[in-house]
């Protein structure tokens, strides 16, 4: 008796050959590692079967196809600090805002400068003595991940590839904020716009991953033309996250304007030549970071969860 399998995952092996005689049961087992991100058919699973001398031969459909989608991997990361400071917007967080928020979370001894609209007299008259409140950043901040997938920019194959580390990447930082009570969207420029609007916590989550799964590079539009298209998005109290291995200048301007008109801007870029082992290209990113936007470096073959945790100011100055 033979087993046949058809199906599409890579490195799925579940035939099974057996010698049996008439009346007899045999059962087995098939495991597969999936690594590799994507849509994928299960099945059909057949058996065929006949006599010794192959006079008569047998074909028996066991199960049907069906689809399985495997989602990107998601690095678990206890920190998350490309922005100076902290998270931006996240409440409850050891970093006290300069200026009065929506979220009074505790009081303090009043110092020398502190505003009288900052005092708080209850507390005052309770202790005898000038009491003044605390306030946690605003956690009301929308965050948006731009992933670009252009085929022009990408390098590398396989797991080592800018593709697959920018979805990594994109997942992991998406999944964190979700789960810090952010509101999170998604752009990405591949073969045609994939755009996923703000919505928070683990529904989201599913969403993302579902999209990430599936994305391919191809040759839709480039990055400076796909942050023209979206940066009607960006408001003046949203994070942008731009994911690129792209050495151009011509999307800088783009980015400078979003931080002008007061969104926070971020870089994650992927170093393209380190992908292809050749020599390292000239650090246009070096400009951004003298505009005083926030640059994280990703070189091929790097820790991803080092370089998504580890504090920017110190990861630039390795980098040098």
């Amino acid at each position: 008796m033979q087993i046949a399998d058809g199906s599409t995952l890579p490195g799925h092996r579940a035939g099974y050959v057996a010698s049996m005689g008439g009346r007899k049961r045999a059962t087995w087992r098939a495991r597969t590692i999936c690594k590799q991100r994507g849509r994928f058919q299960l099945g059909p699973v057949t058996a065929m079967s006949g006599d010794p001398f192959g006079l008569f031969r047998r074909r028996v459909m066991l199960t049907g196809s069906k689809d399985l989608l495997v989602l990107p991997r998601v690095l678990a990361i206890s920190n998350f600090v490309l922005f100076t400071g902290g998270l931006p917007g996240r409440g409850r967080s050891s970093h006290r805002a300069l200026h009065p928020t929506t979220n009074a979370t505790t009081i303090r001894d009043y110092t020398v400068g502190d505003a009288l609209s900052r005092i708080h007299w209850r507390s005052t008259a309770h202790y005898n003595r000038l009491m003044v409140k605390e306030f946690d950043l605003d956690p009301a901040m929308d965050a948006w991940i731009f992933l670009d997938m252009n085929e022009d920019v990408q390098a590398g194959e396989g797991e080592h590839s800018t593709e697959e580390y920018g979805v990594t990447i994109a997942a992991t930082i998406a999944t964190y904020l979700l789960r810090q009570d952010l509101s999170v969207g998604m752009i990405v420029n591949a073969q045609q716009r994939e755009f996923l609007s703000l919505d928070r916590g683990e529904r989201q989550i599913e969403r993302v991953l579902e999209m990430l799964a599936v994305v391919t590079p191809g040759s839709g539009s480039d990055l400076k033309e796909a942050l023209a298209l979206d940066a009607f998005h960006f408001g003046r109290n949203t994070v942008a996250i731009v994911i690129t291995p792209s050495t151009s200048r011509d999307w800088h301007e783009s980015l400078r304007h979003l931080q002008r008109r007061g969104v926070q801007v971020a870089v994650v870029g992927l170093d393209a030549a380190s992908f292809e082992d050749e020599p390292p290209d000239e650090d246009t990113l070096s400009l951004l970071e003298g505009a005083g936007i926030p640059v994280l470096r990703v070189k091929c073959k790097a820790s991803l969860t080092e370089a998504l945790e580890q504090d920017p100011e110190a990861r630039y100055a390795r980098w040098r």
